[in-house]
């Protein structure tokens, strides 16, 4: 167990000169690092008190969570958020964070009692609209309220250089941020939101996105709607929560953060991931947060809450293992322009299949190998370019001796490669036919796959997703 990480240790003595049970070494490599003998250590924390790397670089950091065991089911991860309003509203202090408005747009808000807390409980997956909260934050500060802002790092950053502009006393304002992932365009919330309705055919009644009902760890979406119906998908089945932990379409502005690393509110906050391998006995399954102090306003007022909490101080590094994004900036996935430009063709599910999956109709991948086992005669549906620049292609894997078009003017004649065109109808003539559709546009790619579903044929791919397969075999 080291206590600085490696690389950063400098070998300086302060840790094994102050331990008072000798049992800090020094492991040489190529570098000189303290090494903490586990069987020997009794955990009092003084070598990580005297360490400079850890007093220079590194603020405290915590695992903890609310001894409201009810509060912990309520919020995102171990109720943190709660539990610090909570200390300031007794103070007849301010709280303003993001709430869901009746279209379930996300704005900053206000509230000042604890009946209103709910409404900023829980993680939003989607910008907030700041609005006039920036002003709001000013006249309370100067009424000499006591006011906490949480946000992401940006809007903290954003309100304390307007304060700052306004020359406003900011002793009364504590601020608190999020290790935050990148935010969805707002755009691409409403498509998912206006989808699921016409899915459901109803109004939403309610949404979260962190609904604990498996465990913190298996947290899901879900959405109640007006007519009594329910949703609840996973985060890997669910497409919006897909586009967002990808990073496919988030706001431009995320890709190129300036806020990661050192922040300049006075607490973050995040889910503890991890925590279950790293410090089982600080591990709550219902939900454990990070609480990260960036100033003495931030430990005060962790502080003042401790009889409410469990906590136990943690390493810095521990956080950021399974959540980098501390430190990182999200990078820019190569789909992502495709997709804002597919964005008004398609629903969502479809835009995903087309542009990440490269698998329009969704369907699980053939291997070539096991189509000659089950000796599948391969027809080729599209007379086309696209079967015309692959062709050759196919061949390296297949052996090819039908096309089918749905233009009528291509029927019995000869094409690419000297196969003859066929008509669809006479795919059901062949024994074992196994469908390629070679045809670039996406609409028309789906239009064919419900024209073949109609036909009853439902043993087909797409083209590029069959080279997929095909080019991972040693199949010829």
């Amino acid at each position: 167990m080291v206590i600085s990480d490696k690389g950063l240790c400098s070998g300086c003595g302060a840790c094994k000169s102050i331990c008072p049970k000798d049992c800090i070494s020094f492991k040489e490599d190529d570098n000189i690092t303290a090494v903490i003998d586990k069987e020997k250590c009794i955990d009092c924390g003084l070598c990580r008190k005297v360490c400079p790397i850890l007093k220079k670089e590194s603020p405290k950091a915590y695992a903890a969570y609310s001894l409201d065991e009810e509060l912990v089911m309520k919020s995102a991860s171990g109720g943190m958020f709660s539990v610090l309003s909570e200390s300031i509203l007794e103070k007849g202090g301010v709280i303003f964070g993001a709430a869901f408005d009746e279209n379930f747009e996300v704005h900053h808000k206000a509230i000042e009692t604890k009946d209103d807390l709910d409404k900023l409980r829980r993680s939003k997956y989607v910008r907030s609209r700041i609005e006039n909260c920036f002003e709001e934050v000013a006249s309370y500060l100067d009424s000499e309220r006591t006011v906490l802002f949480t946000g992401t790092s940006c809007q903290i950053e954003g309100l304390l250089s307007y304060l700052s502009a306004k020359n406003t006393d900011t002793s009364l304002l504590y601020t608190q941020d999020l290790i935050c992932h990148g935010t969805v365009l707002p755009s691409v919330w409403r498509k998912y939101l206006s989808e699921k309705k016409k899915e459901y055919n109803s109004e939403i009644k309610d949404i979260s996105f962190r609904n604990k009902k498996y465990s913190w760890n298996k947290q899901g979406i879900s959405i109640e709607f007006e007519n009594g119906m329910e949703y609840f998908a996973k985060w890997s089945d669910d497409i919006y929560m897909k586009i967002f932990l990808n990073d496919y379409l988030l706001c431009e502005s995320c890709y190129n953060c300036k806020y990661r690393g050192k922040r300049k509110s006075d607490i973050t906050i995040a889910d503890f991931w991890g925590i279950s391998d790293i410090d089982p006995d600080a591990c709550n399954k219902y939900g454990t947060s990070a609480v990260i102090i960036n100033t003495p306003k931030g430990e005060e007022l962790f502080s003042s809450v401790k009889e409410k909490i469990f906590c136990k101080e943690e390493s810095l590094n521990d956080i950021t293992k399974y959540n980098p994004i501390y430190y990182t900036t999200v990078k820019k996935p190569k789909e992502r322009q495709q997709l804002l430009e597919k964005i008004d063709e398609f629903s969502l599910d479809e835009l995903y299949k087309i542009c990440v999956e490269k698998n329009p109709m969704g369907f699980k991948k053939q291997k070539p190998s096991r189509l000659k086992e089950k000796k599948k005669e391969i027809v080729i549906f599209g007379a086309g370019q696209c079967l015309n620049d692959n062709l050759d292609r196919i061949r390296n894997f297949a052996t090819v001796r039908y096309v089918s078009d749905n233009n009528s003017s291509k029927w019995g004649k000869k094409i690419f490669g000297g196969l003859t065109c066929i008509s669809p109808d006479e795919i059901l003539k062949i024994d074992n036919a196994y469908v390629l559709i070679a045809i670039e546009n996406p609409k028309i790619a789906f239009t064919v796959a419900s024209q073949l579903l109609d036909m009853k044929i439902t043993d087909f791919d797409y083209i590029h997703n069959w080279f997929d397969y095909a080019e991972k075999e040693d199949y010829i």
